[in-house]
């Protein structure tokens, strides 16, 4: 997390501290030629180099030179505070030893070197780390807010979901490659939540301190949305980045017992100096689902003019909570350091820096998450899945709890060969890792001990490789489980970026294959509720193998992809919410998405084509389409601009996968046939400088169309037309 200020001073410090530093210098034994320390060394002594300490953090007038060779390293040296610069006055003392040169600058590294910088100044740059890969992924924040979704926290850009009528419930993508697969760490119940308490949470690298405020509502007391979220993070020194992220929502719909509230807060944390680094988040949320089952008899809304707060629902009073906690550290000493100097003959000028080459790193993950589910008053009608047969636990009242506690540390070996001035994340490293894993669930008929755990241990190993060159970029990342209960259990990726021009703008080429085995949550092979159980099922490990591939016009705003994964033992809850799997299975997906912004038009959309070969394991629409039209004009330039945006999105019908209350689960139903209607949003916005004031209005149609089947998923009614008003606004520093 490095915050990156947009300006650079360098303040004098008095005398004192100089001196301190020197006698510091002196006991530590570090005045030798060696030059490893960061302090200026000469044959005259400490007294004879009077030093300027640079104070200032990396800014961003060194963007260009963070990526060019050692003739437009002043500026990069300038600006770390690890530097120490013998002024002009002391550079004919130095003599000899420093070669005639005016000044000499020492770099040693300090976040600016361990952590990514940004490549453009008009984005927030997000780092996520993936876990089980031990690897890095950028991601980019846009602050424009032009787009109705990006107000819709859990919502993902340019697709559909399935959702249960009220924001922050449940939710499944219709883009079957963004929707995650259920593990033995993130189990069926806590897969639809996953993003909402996000496990992955971001390390920020922003222009200067950075904070973040928004927050929505309706207005409305009784019923509606709330939104609020606090964002910041801030170089405390050039050592040391902290940040937080607080964040909370709430929703309540027209309908009997429909509402949903999430609170997530998170601090994260980086630090680095010397040969040491540390990266970490501590991270907790709270989802709650009050969950009326959906409507009893679909007819209500589609032939009859009724009330919405009048319309019987399948459960008038019941609700779930999911709790989570996800720590992560990554750490590292450098075992091995390597000195380089740069000259700079016409500045008179020599750069020495250090860089690591080989460290010892460690990655330590732990999750606990939790499941409860509580309904006083459950509804067996008609077409309840347990109609004609009694409940397993109660008539009268249904509980479910499970939870998981999963632990993962590694130890590795990372080797590093970066370009000086570039980020040190190694280009190499291997380890090896102790996973514990802890499932808890209800078992039947232990009355005094309702529930109990499931606890496996296993030896892991792993391995990743990065390259990142001019035009060519490769990665390699591998990761089994080698010993221990879940030994089997593998992943390999391996992709890569090839920039066909020299210009990045220009076309991008990007693909990747990747192979896995997921083994399993013991949830999978035996579980026990009120409404469904099973015990020893026979479930294979499922294997899955994707190939992807896709064309980019960066400068454009142009991509062309397509995508294909196959199965063995592709594993899925039936109809009857009971697993099961099919021995094998494809899916295709290809698209194209496009985002124009020109002249004031801001013009995009995404369409995506899907098929798969067993539509009774998995349904999807086959296509679904995004568009976004609108228009950004500039009252006051730089200073107040005005945005209007209408965006709409349509879907073909397919049988939506159903809802499971007791399971917190989606499993499939093979009657209905849904989708095929038009929906669309809208958004005003008036920024003035770093904040936006806006309104949107959700679910434009509702009420303009003549049809009514509008559903979120079965017996989930779509949300009505709703207006937000809120604020975003950003501060930089």
């Amino acid at each position: 997390m490095v915050a990156l200020p947009k300006r650079c001073t360098s303040p004098h410090p008095s005398g004192l501290p100089r001196l301190l530093a020197a006698f510091l210098l002196l006991a530590a034994g570090w005045w030798t030629p060696a030059l490893a320390s960061g302090a200026i060394r000469g044959a005259g002594g400490p007294a004879s180099l009077p030093l300027q300490a640079v104070g200032t953090p990396l800014c961003a007038e060194i963007r260009d030179s963070l990526r060019t060779d050692s003739t437009q390293m002043r500026t990069f040296a300038q600006a770390t505070d690890s530097v120490q610069i013998a002024s002009p006055a002391a550079a004919d003392s130095l003599g000899r030893a420093m070669n005639g040169y005016d000044s000499v600058y020492q770099y040693d590294g300090h976040l600016y070197a361990r952590l990514p910088l940004p490549d453009t100044i008009g984005w927030i740059t997000a780092w996520r780390i993936d876990p089980s890969a031990w690897a890095y992924s950028l991601q980019r924040w846009d602050s424009t807010a032009t787009q109705a979704q990006y107000y819709d926290y859990g919502a993902l850009p340019y697709t559909t979901s399935e959702r249960l009528g009220v924001a922050y419930s449940p939710l499944q993508a219709d883009d079957f490659f963004a929707r995650p697969r259920p593990t033995a760490s993130t189990p069926f119940p806590f897969v639809a939540v996953l993003p909402y308490l996000d496990p992955e949470p971001p390390l920020y690298s922003a222009h200067g301190h950075t904070s973040y405020f928004w927050t929505a509502t309706n207005f409305r007391t009784n019923k509606g949305d709330l939104f609020a979220r606090w964002f910041v993070t801030q170089n405390v020194n050039p050592a040391l980045n902290l940040g937080f992220d607080l964040l909370h929502g709430t929703e309540e719909a027209e309908y009997v017992n429909l509402q949903s509230s999430i609170s997530r807060g998170r601090m994260q944390a980086s630090y680095a100096k010397g040969r040491l680094y540390l990266n970490g988040y501590a991270q907790l949320g709270k989802l709650t689902f009050s969950d009326n089952g959906g409507i009893r008899e679909d007819r209500m809304l589609t032939d009859t003019i009724v009330e919405p707060e009048t319309i019987p629902v399948r459960q008038a009073k019941a609700q779930s909570l999911t709790r989570s906690q996800d720590y992560l550290l990554d750490m590292g000493i450098d075992l091995l350091r390597r000195y380089d100097e740069q000259i700079d003959s016409v500045q008179r000028i020599l750069y020495q820096y250090s860089r690591p080459v080989l460290s010892l790193v460690s990655l330590h993950t732990y999750r606990r998450w939790a499941r409860s589910w509580r309904n006083s008053n459950p509804y067996w009608g008609s077409d309840s899945l347990r109609a004609f047969d009694p409940p397993y636990i109660s008539r009268t009242q249904t509980y479910d709890t499970v939870a998981i506690h999963h632990y993962h540390g590694r130890l590795g070996i990372a080797y590093s060969q970066q370009h000086p001035g570039r980020f040190t994340l190694p280009s190499l490293r291997a380890w090896v890792g102790y996973e514990h894993l802890a499932t808890i669930a209800q078992r039947p008929d232990q009355y005094l001990y309702p529930s109990s755990p499931t606890r496996e241990a296993s030896i892991t190993a792993g391995m990743s490789a990065d390259y990142v060159g001019t035009r060519l970029d490769l990665h390699l990342h591998l990761h089994a489980s080698v010993l221990g209960a879940r030994a089997g259990e593998y992943s390999a990726y391996f992709g890569g970026v090839y920039r066909v021009f020299a210009n990045p703008q220009a076309l991008t080429v990007e693909g990747y294959l990747s192979l896995d085995q997921n083994r399993h949550s013991p949830l999978a092979k035996s579980y026990f509720s009120n409404t469904v159980r099973w015990d020893n099922l026979p479930i294979q490990p499922e294997t899955g193998y994707t190939q992807s591939l896709s064309l980019r016009l960066p400068g454009l705003g142009i991509e062309l992809g397509g995508r294909h994964r196959s199965y063995q033992n592709f594993t899925y809850l039936d109809s009857t919410s009971r697993p099961q799997q099919v021995g094998s299975m494809s899916v295709l997906g290809a698209w194209l998405q496009a985002d124009f912004r020109r002249w004031g038009l801001i013009a995009g959309g995404r369409i995506l084509y899907q098929v798969n070969t067993h539509t009774e394991a998995l349904s999807l629409p086959r296509f679904s389409l995004f568009a976004r039209l609108g228009y950004e004009y500039a009252l006051i330039k730089g200073v107040l601009t005005a945005s209007a945006c209408l965006e709409g999105y349509i879907r073909t019908a397919y049988r939506m996968d159903m809802w499971n209350s007791d399971l917190g689960a989606f499993r499939r139903q093979l009657q209905r046939t849904m989708g095929s209607y038009p929906m669309a949003n809208a958004v005003l916005s008036l920024k003035w400088k770093n904040a936006n004031v806006f309104a949107k209005v959700l679910h434009l149609h509702s009420g303009l169309l003549a049809r009514r089947d509008y559903f979120a998923a079965p017996h989930y009614p779509d949300r009505a037309r709703e207006w937000r008003f809120g604020v975003q606004w950003f501060f930089y520093n």
